[in-house]
């Protein structure tokens, strides 16, 4: 049997634990209410008409652009920002509006959204340092540029030249003259039509049922595509990843595939071969694999590598196909 001073012992104990408890509640319940406080969500809206071009400079905000029902252009601003650190310009002037997120120097704690409706055949400039850029569903000029953040435009139509720095860049259903630049951020392009020109420092490229003519470029990423549409001249090179085509139609313009060490492979897709061909592969460390015989077969020299080269006409059609690897496997495929 417990004697009454253990028994008193454990009972205070046990309050003690109580307490504890209910003082962190307490605690916590004051901390929620505090940061609720500061991160208040505050609104702006605005409207402008006759604008024609829109230039719109952001720290860190995420910006919508979307499609409007009429002429004038809408502005909607929601941020926690301390309002004596964040002040939103506008500037309209003619034909222009200008838009800028102003900040007082030192740490600022808080995040900004911005919405931005507006009419086709717009001209946008939209920079962000650290936010996200999203539009949807317009015909439209785009100049964008993000420092980290992604970048996702779906459906827009007309001319795009997009730059991430370390951001992931997204395209679907894009109609028109599209240039894109990421530093280390992957680029997705799909169901689109045009020309399309790519550059990624690091990043993977992956391209998906796409009528155009090409110039893809990764320094260290893969290039994927599949089902795609050739219909100009076309150049895919990785400087260290794999590069690798597939057809959605026959061949009937000038293509190139290389990789510097990684595998570089173009597949017909049961389509037509026909061209001059050439393919290229280290001696030692690659092999070239195709589904025909080839005319000729060379040695060059290349420093302290001897690449083999093969080449072949097959058919009638005048074209130039180049697959070629430095270290890794080039392919054709039937």
């Amino acid at each position: 049997m417990l004697s009454l001073d253990r028994i008193l012992h454990f009972q205070t104990f046990k309050m003690m634990n109580i307490l504890t408890k209910l003082t962190f509640i307490v605690l916590l319940t004051l901390c929620i209410y505090s940061c609720s406080d500061a991160q208040e969500e505050k609104i702006i809206e605005k409207s402008f008409e006759g604008v024609n071009d829109i230039e719109a400079d952001f720290a860190s905000g995420d910006i919508t652009l979307i499609k409007g029902t009429s002429n004038t252009v809408y502005v909607k601003l929601v941020y926690t920002f301390d309002n004596e650190r964040f002040t939103p310009e506008f500037e309209h002037n003619g034909s222009k509006l200008e838009i800028e997120e102003k900040f007082e120097r030192g740490s600022n704690s808080g995040w900004s959204k911005w919405t931005i409706t507006v009419p086709d055949g717009i001209k946008l400039e939209v920079n962000s340092g650290s936010g996200d850029i999203t539009a949807s569903n317009l015909d439209v000029t785009i100049d964008s540029n993000s420092g980290s953040g992604d970048i996702d435009l779906d459906n827009v139509s007309g001319s795009l030249d997009v730059n991430s720095g370390s951001g992931d860049v997204k395209l679907e259903k894009h109609n028109g003259e599209v240039s894109v630049n990421t530093g280390s951020g992957d680029v997705t392009v799909s169901g689109s039509e045009g020309e399309v020109d790519i550059n990624a420092g690091s990043g993977d490229i992956r391209l998906h049922s796409i009528i155009a003519n090409f110039s893809i470029n990764t320094g260290s990423g893969d290039i994927e595509g599949e089902q795609l549409t050739i219909i100009g001249k076309s150049g895919f090179n990785s400087g260290s990843g794999d590069a690798e085509v597939s057809l959605a139609k026959s061949l009937d313009y000038n293509i190139s595939l290389n990789s510097g060490s990684g595998n570089a492979e173009l597949d017909f897709n049961g389509f037509e071969i026909s061209g001059e061909i050439t393919m290229k592969a280290n001696k030692r460390s690659g092999d070239i694999i195709a589904p025909f015989d080839f005319d000729k077969v060379e040695e060059e020299d290349n420093g302290n590598q001897t690449i083999i080269k093969k080449t072949v006409k097959i058919g009638s059609k005048d074209i130039k196909i180049s697959v070629g690897t430095g270290s890794g496997n080039a392919v054709i495929k039937e």
